[in-house]
């Protein structure tokens, strides 16, 4: 996922690279292609590179277990300086180019990003139902006949409690 410079004139540009996510030694959980639409903004002293990631991934549904496939998001921004006077070492968004450098490879950076798209948690869908907890069957499919009236008795005391507040 490289960027030529070197042919780009100073000014904003929109640049666009997909790559397979093979070939970006990106595993499971991702498929297909990974895409960067860049706007690049050049100038004579900076080159500001504003991408926005995305990426299918495919997980099972920490609720019901089902297989799905996500789309992922990710946006951030990178500077690049020509001179070293300007550079904020505690900021990792802002690079040193020499000046004899052709092109910048975000290949690194994509795959960075990519792996901190992966959400904690990960649902099919925000209302997903989960499974049923006695009898295992999808509630998203299904609604079973399950009576929930039973409480696991390390809850006993604490539900005596809650008795207590009401």
């Amino acid at each position: 996922m490289i960027i030529k410079i070197s042919t780009l004139s100073n000014g904003n540009h929109e640049i666009l690279l997909e790559k397979k996510v093979k070939e970006l030694k990106l595993d499971q959980p991702f498929v297909d292609d990974l895409i960067l639409n860049c706007k690049v903004d050049k100038s004579d002293y900076q080159i500001v590179i504003d991408c926005k990631l995305h990426a299918v991934a495919n997980f099972i549904c920490d609720r019901c277990t089902a297989d799905f496939n996500l789309t992922l998001h990710s946006d951030f921004k990178l500077v690049y300086f020509f001179d070293k006077g300007n550079i904020d070492k505690d900021n990792t968004s802002i690079r040193y180019l020499p000046d004899s450098e052709t092109e910048i490879d975000l290949t690194k950076d994509a795959f960075e990003f990519a792996q901190f798209s992966i959400p904690m948690k990960k649902l099919c869908d925000e209302d997903c139902n989960g499974l049923c907890s006695n009898c295992g069957i999808n509630l998203n499919e299904k609604k079973c006949d399950c009576k929930n009236e039973e409480t696991n008795p390390v809850w006993d005391k604490l539900l005596e409690l809650k008795d207590k507040l009401n």
